[in-house]
């Protein structure tokens, strides 16, 4: 067999674009994966509400219905405990700014670091400090969650079409039968 560096840029360009693909269906992909894990998951739900006598549109209806209940009380539980974090990080933040100071200055007492600072005026450009991060801090926060919400709502609305789609279409229900199997 003869080496090629043709092939071999072939090669390594199709790992790279591979990659490159991956990387950027990464936003679809990933709502994608929790969507199929959810419906794995729901997939005994729906089974034990139609042991129970509920047609398959209902039992799907149902089983999506709990999970949502179920995302939704987690949501609202952590949002209670961030924004009672939030009031006591404030709090907290002139604790650590009052530490902060006074071991700066005790350091620039005997060290000479700074120019000589007051601890009023220290605290103050300390404060402005963290009031212009915190508005970054602040803003990749909202994105963040933002997206994880986005995210939420598609990988739930993704995994509910597939009980749908598994209620309607009996051969999709054979083969996830099979690939539960295997």
């Amino acid at each position: 067999m003869s080496f090629s560096f043709k092939n071999l840029f072939y090669i390594i360009s199709s790992v790279f674009g591979l990659f490159a693909i991956l990387i950027l269906a990464k936003p679809i992909l990933i709502p994608l994966a929790f969507a199929l894990l959810i419906s794995f998951i729901l997939l005994p739900l729906v089974k034990q509400f139609e042991k129970w006598g509920v047609r398959k549109i209902l039992a799907a209806f149902l089983s999506i219905f709990i999970i949502i209940i179920i995302l939704s009380g987690g949501i609202f539980l952590f949002s209670t405990q961030i924004i009672n974090l939030s009031t006591k990080v404030y709090d907290f933040q002139d604790k650590i700014l009052q530490v902060f100071t006074k071991a700066s200055l005790f350091f620039n007492k005997y060290l000479s670091f700074l120019p000589t600072v007051e601890e009023g005026e220290l605290i103050t450009r300390l404060k402005n400090w963290i009031d212009l991060s915190a508005g970054l801090l602040v803003s990749k926060t909202f994105n963040n969650s933002a997206a994880f919400l986005g995210g939420l709502v598609s990988t739930v609305y993704s995994g509910s079409i597939d009980p749908l789609f598994r209620s309607i279409d009996p051969p999709l229900e054979k083969g996830y039968l099979l690939l539960g199997n295997s």
